[in-house]
């Protein structure tokens, strides 16, 4: 299936690790010129790397700042711009939380998160606009948490980060709409890696149950019964950014295993 995506210019955060990185790698299979938004230098030099080796008639620009409504994120979304020659897709898939409830997680560890996300995502799509009003396959496509819809007493931050992602996401939609701009929320479940192995081990230690088991907990919330792997998110990411996903705006696609309750 042609989705559309040869040639078009699309910039990614988080772009070296986890669902981040799978994106910037199911862009660049599309044909895609990428720019991959991320803080750590060497590692995202160590990933631009294998992607021009790999794919040698792409094109790969990295842009490197911390997220946060500072002109560090306003000049690397401008350099990608400049060194692209414009922005079609803006894919956030940077930014997380600490687990925790009230009083568990302290001021300073709350303000430097939500800087990133959604304070972050939200100068992201400012200092794009410009570029993306100029575009004529225009899309926005936010990562969020599970518990942005369905909030927990161990992860308030989680809650609140990923609530204010989808009300931003939700509002930014009815307003780029007429301009052509789509904005869209994807929202993984428990995915595969890193982040699913620290849950095991948090997991444990919570409910006093050893990793086998708490792992085998887990899976049970899980109705396809095993986590999503990032490839698994990046599909549909790049699905919405795809020329099929035209006419879908405003609205979330759960890649979750079946895990979330809500409606």
């Amino acid at each position: 299936m042609d989705l559309g995506l040869k040639g078009k210019k699309a910039f990614i955060s988080g772009a070296t690790r986890g669902i981040g990185k799978a994106c910037v790698e199911e862009f660049a299979k599309e044909g895609a010129a990428v720019a991959l938004f991320a803080r750590d230098e060497k590692l995202c030099s160590e990933v631009l790397a294998d992607l021009e080796k790999r794919y040698p008639d792409n094109t790969f620009v990295m842009v490197i700042a911390d997220l946060g409504l500072n002109e560090g994120v306003k000049k690397a979304v401008d350099d990608a711009a400049k060194a692209l020659g414009g922005l079609d897709i803006v894919v956030n898939a940077a930014g997380g939380s600490k687990r925790g409830g009230l009083g568990a997680v302290s001021h300073d560890e709350w303000m430097r998160r939500l800087d990133a996300k959604p304070l972050g995502l939200m100068a992201v799509c400012e200092a794009a606009l410009p570029y993306l009003e100029k575009s004529d396959h225009a899309r926005i496509i936010n990562l969020s948490g599970l518990h942005g819809k369905e909030p927990v007493p161990w992860a308030a931050m989680a809650g609140a980060i990923n609530a204010a992602t989808h009300g931003f996401s939700k509002s930014l939609a009815g307003s780029l709409g007429p301009k052509g701009i789509t904005v869209n929320v994807v929202t993984p479940g428990f995915t595969s890696g890193r982040r699913f192995d620290e849950l095991i081990e948090i997991t444990a230690k919570e409910r006093g149950l050893s990793e086998k088991d708490a792992e085998a907990w887990l899976r049970e919330l899980v109705p396809l019964g095993e986590p999503v792997d990032a490839e698994d998110v990046a599909g549909a990411v790049v699905y919405l950014a795809s020329k099929r996903g035209k006419m879908i705006t405003g609205t979330e696609i759960k890649v979750d295993g079946g895990r979330s309750k809500h409606i």
